[in-house]
């Protein structure tokens, strides 16, 4: 809401102002209406244009608490807790980026999940990837 009112008083075209709502969107991965540190971190480290496999593995271990190379269930429900997030928003996280099914989210699916919220769903061979991770 204050993002589109920013935008709307910097009289950006209604073109605009569709865009900033969309990649607001795209950003806020748990879909609660509010960009949460982490998700700030997360897009600004692997922005598309300078999407370093080094950064998002920096932005990934900020989310793997206990260093195991997979992000958990309870380490979203940590930082959703300390980011004010809801536990059905745990729930959404997981269903969208554990791709392989296994109730956690490795590097692999993490990397799919920030592609996708800068350039959309992808239809590359990742899938099949991760899949036999």
């Amino acid at each position: 809401e204050e993002l589109l009112q920013g935008a709307d008083e910097a009289c950006l075209s209604e073109l605009e102002c569709a865009r900033v709502a969309q990649l607001f969107d795209q950003l806020d991965s748990d879909g609660n209406g509010v960009l949460e540190y982490t998700e700030f971190l997360a897009a600004m480290t692997c922005h598309r244009s300078k999407m370093s496999r080094k950064a998002c593995m920096a932005a990934f271990r900020s989310f793997d608490l206990d260093g195991s190379g997979s992000i958990s269930a309870e380490e979203i429900r940590q930082i959703f807790a300390r980011d004010g997030g809801s536990s059905q928003s745990v729930e959404q996280v997981l269903k969208r980026c554990d791709i392989n099914g296994d109730g956690e989210i490795c590097f692999e699916e993490f990397m799919v999940m920030l592609r996708e919220s800068f350039n959309g769903p992808s239809s590359t061979s990742v899938t099949a990837t991760v899949g036999g991770a």
